[in-house]
């Protein structure tokens, strides 16, 4: 469910370089959230969720700070869970004062939870009302720890359920954005081998020449597949009337390259790559 004026860290983190990415109606863009929350709190954490209070200032939003104070509560439990930090909902974030309430415990020392990109974990009591709560964020639990009233704490587990399946939907998406980057790069860096072996900056010139992009029967190909392609069909790197290096088929066909898109037309033939040869037997095309 898509919160109204929440951001999750992971959400800003993942847009922050883009250029005038803005979040929501608001004017603030991801760069600008990143920036005031940075100046509060030190860093942007992916799990936590955050909304902007005005004047550049941003805020962390938690469930147990919510319930500090009562507001316009509603019905809709639907309708609360898009916008928590601006909407009540009975029993959940509002204000519980009994005595029966505070001293309900539920969950013994060492229930753990999932959190955003990290767990929870109950390692204590505290004055008869409250559990004390460590995390891993650093890798392993604290000894110390955080209060959490004994009333609060299953609205607390909630809230870090959600933040779990968004940190956990984000992680699925940065795999998938690696993933694509990856086979990009090694398809712009495929070469049948032929620019290997070259200095960085030499490898980088051909790459850039060889990915570049030409129209050809009104079809976008790049310039190495134009160069398989002609090659496939019979084309040879010879010499025009002038003695100048061009790519050809027969006396009246040829292309004009660059030296180095020739010398790949030239690898590629070296390396076996040219027309499909043709068995005969008995005269006939097997």
């Amino acid at each position: 469910m898509a919160l109204i004026g929440l951001y999750s860290g992971a959400y800003i983190l993942k847009h922050k370089d883009e250029r005038g990415f803005k979040l929501g109606r608001s004017r603030q863009t991801a760069k600008s959230a990143y920036n005031g929350i940075v100046k509060k709190y030190g860093t942007v954490k992916p799990g936590s969720k955050y909304r902007h209070v005005g004047k550049g200032v941003w805020r962390i939003y938690s469930i147990s700070n919510d319930r500090k104070r009562t507001g316009k509560t509603t019905t809709d439990k639907k309708k609360w869970a898009k916008q928590p930090h601006k909407l009540d909902f009975k029993g959940v974030d509002t204000k519980r004062t009994t005595k029966a309430a505070q001293k309900i415990k539920k969950y013994r020392i060492g229930k753990t939870w999932d959190s955003g990109g990290y767990k929870r974990k109950i390692i204590g009591y505290w004055d008869k009302t409250s559990y004390v709560v460590s995390d891993n964020k650093d890798g392993a639990f604290k000894k110390t720890g955080y209060i959490i009233k004994f009333k609060d704490i299953d609205s607390e587990i909630a809230f870090d359920k959600k933040a779990f399946i968004s940190w956990k939907k984000s992680q699925v998406a940065e795999k998938a954005k690696a993933k694509k980057a990856e086979k990009e790069r090694e398809e712009y860096e495929f070469t049948h081998g032929f620019a290997d072996g070259f200095p960085a900056m030499r490898k980088s010139r051909a790459l850039k020449t060889l990915n570049a992009t030409q129209l050809y029967n009104n079809k976008p190909f790049k310039r190495k597949d134009f160069i398989i392609m002609k090659v496939k069909d019979g084309w040879t790197v010879g010499k025009d009337g002038k003695g100048k290096r061009v790519l050809e088929k027969g006396l009246n066909s040829y292309a004009t390259l660059s030296k180095t898109e020739l010398d790949y037309a030239e690898y590629l033939r070296n390396k076996g790559i040219g027309p499909k040869k043709v068995k005969k037997e008995n005269n006939k095309i097997i």
